[in-house]
């Protein structure tokens, strides 16, 4: 009998793009007959278990920290400087209180948690958590667990040790699974799966390999920074409700894309319109592509294909790399990860958002302006810059680099090594401007 298993990892808050994935699920009617978890993921899977997505996903869109904790937890969670405050604030209040008080959050999970419909459910279960002090793993089945202790275990797998107490249990101390295996495949396997959807969210914790080559496992994870561990915040809740849903139907082939979602059909399409534009750059950096000869010597071009690959490109070619280099403009410019696209919307998106970037800086004065600093000079300028603003300057330096000849690559040579992100992204607005027609032509395709 085939048993489809979900495996939740661990991750705090991050645990709100588990609920897009359940989403996804359900509308793809996926027959699932086994849920692990660890940490949060114990939390939602067993309310995957009894079947509760509307509430689970209602609770998650209104909840904040003070709904999990008790501390005085301040910091802006959306800059670097304010989340070194948040996780100071987080160690004080671990410190003083010899472990955070997390009472909110086991008033949550007790009144959740309904034994009689857990029991009864036709899904199994099993969650993962870590005797304390002597570190041994438990990992625990449904049947295993007793009557009136389910919110129990589901306590002590995400007890976030050192900064929340442990979870005490029949005379035993618990913390968090992730100290074991914070995304449990090997439990879900030995449970019986014959198939697997496991959710990643980036999330501390041991990760074992593990070893069945005859069963599938299809792994969905976000491309974007899915937040602090320990700010619960709505906004953000929603934001990665909406990621986990899009990124489920990418990984089933509902969407195309990498950060982005698009429609079925969208890349290839996409690619016919700018592969032409873009021959020439593309078949500079690239030689592999055809037999023309390289703009960048091997140092830069490895630099730049690794780039291209940290994106998520399975396979190099021309396809896969104008993806990367269309994505990473959207990155950079700013573009809503939440929609669905057409490439003609997106493309669109990014020409109008460069245009606030356009403007020339104060040590520009013309187009041979753009070489007057030296390489040093000129990446340092750079570096200093928004990545927006680079953008801007690199695409007016693309497209006066490629009208020229060869004495001129070594400063472009020196900013793709460099700034290779921005350097991608720019050529890409650099084809689509100059592939517009082909786009206005795409708009109904």
């Amino acid at each position: 009998m085939d048993k489809k298993a979900v495996v939740l990892a661990g991750g705090g808050a991050r645990g709100s793009y588990q609920i897009g994935v359940w989403q996804a699920l359900q509308e793809r009617n996926y027959q699932y007959r086994i849920v692990t978890g660890t940490s949060v993921g114990a939390l939602n899977g067993a309310l995957m278990v009894q079947g509760d997505y509307a509430e689970t996903k209602e609770l998650w869109e209104h909840m904040q920290t003070q709904h999990v904790i008790v501390g005085n937890i301040t910091g802006d969670k959306k800059s670097l400087d304010g989340r070194a405050t948040l996780a100071a604030s987080y160690v004080r209040e671990a410190l003083v209180q010899k472990g955070i008080d997390n009472t909110p959050l086991q008033h949550i999970v007790r009144q959740m948690v309904d034994e009689k419909r857990f029991f009864a459910s036709p899904i199994d279960f099993g969650l993962v958590t870590v005797e304390y002090p002597s570190l041994q793993p438990l990992e625990v089945t449904k049947k295993q667990i007793p009557a009136g202790k389910v919110a129990d275990y589901l306590l002590a797998s995400s007890a976030v040790f050192p900064a929340f107490k442990p979870m005490q249990i029949d005379g035993s101390f618990y913390i968090d699974g992730g100290y074991h295996d914070n995304i449990p495949i090997r439990l879900a396997l030995q449970m019986g799966a014959t198939e697997i959807v496991a959710v990643d969210l980036a999330g501390p914790g041991q990760v074992p390999k593990h070893k069945n080559p005859h069963v599938p496992i299809r792994y969905i994870r976000s491309y974007w920074d899915l937040g602090p561990l320990l700010v619960f915040d709505p906004v953000h809740a929603k934001r990665n409700i909406r990621l986990g849903y899009l990124d489920t139907l990418k990984a089933y082939g509902e969407l195309e894309g990498m950060a982005y979602a698009f429609r079925p059909g969208e890349l290839q399409g996409n690619t016919r319109h700018v592969e032409q534009a873009a021959e020439r750059v593309l078949y500079w950096l690239f030689p592999e592509f055809s037999g023309q000869g390289k703009l960048f010597d091997s140092f830069t071009r490895r630099n730049l294909i690794k780039t291209l690959k940290d994106h998520r490109c399975d396979s190099l070619n021309m396809g896969s790399a104008i993806l990367a280099a269309a994505e990473l403009a959207g990155e950079i410019l700013r573009l809503s990860p939440l929609e669905i696209y057409t490439f003609y919307e997106f493309n669109r998106a990014l020409l109008h958002k460069l245009e606030e970037h356009m403007q020339p800086l104060p040590w520009e004065n013309d187009a041979n302006g753009l070489l007057d600093l030296n390489v040093k000079e000129l990446v340092s300028k750079l570096s200093g810059l928004k990545r927006e603003t680079v953008l801007g300057y690199l695409v007016r330096y693309i497209h006066f680099a490629v009208s020229q000849q060869n004495d001129i690559l070594f400063p472009m040579q020196a900013v793709a090594t460099f700034l290779p992100k921005e350097f991608l992204a720019a050529a890409y607005l650099c084809f689509i401007q100059k592939a517009k027609g082909g786009m206005e032509n795409g708009k109904n395709s």
